[in-house]
Formats: structure tokens, sequence, C-alpha cells
């Protein structure tokens, strides 16, 4: 890495703004997320204006004006750690480089930023875009796809909220390690983030039955506490356990549950982890410990996802956008291995032909209700295209079939 003059740093601290704006997988909180922009915004105007070589009393009083003493150099410490962090997981590298000095005041501590010059990443994509055709010519290059995320549904007694979320917050730190190319995404009624919590005024039962029918898991902390709670014996647990489950539970063992010997009707059939049979709570905080359960956890997450492939997503019924049909279809597909046929959802599109000049195209729109009345806008069946373009002996070489995210294409 190379010491970054101001430009650069500026563009690199833009980007990383707009990145932590735009990806949900950077953070595990939205409080995190927000303070690591509006950081990265006051950081942004004090190079803007002090240079690229800001202090650390310059970075101290415009980052985090009311923190001092060990507080203060903590906090810096983990800014400067999600930095290095977020723009590694962007696809770039950018470092504030505190120096390591005895005796000084901040004042005389002066701070540098080191990185990818974004001037040379330009030109090295340049010249990859230049020579790709050359390097690829005639030679298949399979392309891997995006990870399915797994929605985890998390279940847990609010007394132990603060054990839960230390569980959570290690295991969000080994799972990438762990579960490579796999990506979770939890649920929690008290977490608000743009996919998931509750907020004043929605029906508690109501939110978190939603939020159940939108998982394929359910993470299930069991301890004494939780099994003696009413709206989880009532509400949660039958979601995941029993004769009526509508999907799989991963309980483990929370705290002052031993699997085997503490008896419960809808847990007695079915394993809960447990570390050598001891329960997460009943480790002691070192790396053979609680380290070590979090770690079977995550290996344990990874092997359920091998062996439960989410099913692909099916478009909504066009009749009612609001209804989670693909949900059900999924565990229609996930019971008997294949969609019945009455559950493909008929699919039009705008179709453009291309002749040998590009100028001279001709455009078809025909009217689907004549076909579906139910369907309020026009174009061509899709799947009846296709099928008729693969068929025909006078049909040109190619068509290429278009659309957004979760527009059906894959599923045509």
């Amino acid at each position: 890495m190379n010491a970054l003059e101001a430009n650069d740093v500026l563009q690199h601290l833009d980007q990383l703004r707009k990145s932590a704006e735009t990806r949900e997988d950077l953070f595990h909180r939205h409080s995190e997320c927000a303070a690591f922009i509006e950081r990265i915004g006051l950081l942004r105007s004090l190079v803007e204006k002090s240079g690229h070589r800001p202090t650390t009393a310059q970075i101290a009083e415009s980052l985090f004006p009311r923190l001092s003493g060990e507080s203060l150099r903590t906090t810096f410490s983990s800014f400067r750690s999600d930095l290095a962090r977020v723009s590694e997981a962007c696809g770039r590298r950018l470092v504030l480089i505190q120096p390591k000095t005895r005796n000084r005041q901040p004042q005389e501590v002066v701070c540098h930023f080191e990185g990818d010059s974004l001037v040379d990443l330009r030109l090295q994509r340049m010249v990859a875009r230049s020579t790709e055709s050359l390097d690829r010519a005639g030679v298949y290059q399979p392309q891997q796809a995006m990870p399915d995320t797994i929605h985890v549904f998390v279940s847990f007694a609010v007394a132990e909220v603060d054990l839960v979320s230390e569980f959570l917050e290690g295991l969000h730190k080994i799972l990438p390690l762990r579960a490579p190319g796999r990506s979770f995404r939890f649920w929690r009624f008290d977490e608000i983030t743009p996919h998931g919590g509750i907020v004043p005024g929605e029906e508690n039962e109501a939110e978190i039955r939603k939020a159940m029918g939108r998982c394929q898991l359910g993470l299930l902390f069991v301890s004494p506490t939780y099994l003696s709670r009413p709206f989880i014996q009532e509400v949660e647990m039958p979601h995941f356990l029993g004769e009526s489950a509508k999907a799989p539970p991963f309980p483990i063992a929370l705290k002052d549950f031993e699997p085997g010997k503490d008896q419960n009707r809808l847990l007695n059939p079915i394993h809960v982890f447990a570390l050598r049979g001891r329960s997460f709570r009943s480790l002691p905080k070192t790396e053979k410990g609680r380290t070590a359960f979090l770690r079977a956890v995550a290996e344990r997450l990874a092997a359920w996802a091998d062996r439960n492939p989410v099913p692909e997503t099916v478009q909504p019924s066009m009749e009612d956008p609001g209804e989670h049909a693909e949900l059900r279809l999924q565990r229609l597909a996930a019971k008997s291995g294949a969609l019945p046929d009455y559950c493909y959802i008929r699919t039009v599109a705008h179709r453009t032909r291309f002749g040998s000049d590009d100028s001279e195209r001709k455009e078809e729109v025909e009217d689907s209700t004549k076909q579906a009345p139910q369907v309020r806008f026009s174009g061509v069946d899709v799947l009846e295209t296709l099928v008729a373009w693969a068929k025909e002996d006078s049909s040109p070489a190619y068509l290429a079939l278009l659309g957004e995210t979760g527009s059906g294409k894959t599923t045509n």
C-alpha cells in the first residue's frame, strides 16, 4: 500500500459512505452502520479542511467530541478497524495509520492514510477489460452465483437478551470464516433494521408470525426461562417444533439446559446443540470455551445450509402483490422436490427485434388480455416466446431475456 494524497482519500471516503448506505452485509446493526456513515462524513470534512495528514487531536475533536481517555482510545481503534474492514469488503484498501508514539501529546501525533491509489485501480481495470476478450477467447468461463440469503428467526427470552446479543455478535464475526459463500440474515424483534424489528405501534404477535413465515430456519435459544414463557410456548415454538411445524428448528442450549437430562415434550425428539454437553452460558469466555461453542455452531449452520439449499424464489401473485406466495411455493417445492404445474405464474414482456442493422428494429407489443383477462398490462408471453424460438428452424441465432432481479427470468 502507498501513502495517499488528499484527492484519493476524499474519493475513497465518498465511495465507502455510498457502499455503507446501500449494502446490508457490512454491519450487523443499523445503529453501527449509521454511526460509521456519520463519522465518515465528519472525517471527509476534516480532510477537506485540514488536509490528508490530520493529527490525533483533530480526529478526536471532529469524530469523537464527547469521548476521552480509554473510551476515546477504544472507539478510535474500533473506527480504524471498521474503516479497513469495510474498504476491503468493497474491493479496495484504505487504512488510517496512527503512529505508535510515547510521551507525545495528541496534537503532536500526525496520522496519515495508506491504501490503493484509485488512479492505479482504474488503469488496472481498463487494462483488464481490454485483454479480457483475448484471455477468454473460445473458453467457457462459469460464473459464480450470488449466495442465497438464509433468513433466520431468532427466538429467545427477553430476560436473556444480553447473553443472546453476546452470542450473536460473536457468531457474526465467525460465520464468514466458517461458512464462506453463505449469507445469513437474522431477524430479532428487538433489533430495528431495514428488514427486521418491531417498531412502536405494531402488533407484536402479528409481526412475529409474519417474520417467522419469511424465515427458512428458527434459531432457538433454549433455557428454563425460555421454556417457561407462555408466548414462546404458544406462538414461536409450535412454528418450528412438533407436528404443526412450518420451518425447521436449530435449537442450542443457551443457559442451564442439558440435553438428554432436561426434558421438554417438543424438544425431546430432536437434537439440541451443546458443546460437550455444556450450555453456552456455562462455558468460560476463552478460546476453548465460548469461542469454541460459536465456531461449532457456525460449522453446523454451514452444514445445514449445504443440506437445505434455499429454493429458488418464485414471483408473487400479480393479483395480490403483497401476498407472500413465493414462500408457500418454496415450502411446496421443499416437500415434493418440484413445483406443481399450477404454480407457474404467467409472465409477459416487451419484445424488440433487431435486424442486421441496429437502426432497423421492430417492436412487438401484443395485448395479453385476450388470452388472460386478469393480467392488466400488455406484452408477449415469455414462456411461449421462448418455446417458439427454440422450436422454429427460422428463428434468429440469439434471443436475450432481460429483466431486473426477481422478475422471473430463471423461473421461465
